[in-house]
């Protein structure tokens, strides 16, 4: 298998995250942390890369009756009369 190497700029960590394997977080055009992808995300070392995490916007989890469901039934429809 052949490596491949592709400079990715992004401000959508989460599309980072999900397609690198490795990260360099820059600030001001310096490189202020890079490693491995989970590790930079899960345990940054930098205060900027920390802000950066946390100013990522969060998708709120969604509960109701069907997320519960764990038996793989759905509901049926609801049948207008």
């Amino acid at each position: 298998m052949k490596s491949r190497a592709m400079i990715f700029v992004s401000l959508d960590l989460g599309v980072v995250r999900h397609i690198s394997d490795r990260v360099a977080v820059m600030n001001d055009g310096f490189v202020v942390e890079e490693g491995d992808v989970e590790q930079v995300f899960t345990a940054p070392t930098r205060p900027y890369t920390m802000a950066s995490l946390r100013a990522q916007p969060r998708v709120p989890t969604i509960a109701g009756p069907q997320s519960a469901r764990r038996d793989g039934s759905i509901n049926q429809p609801r049948r207008e009369t």
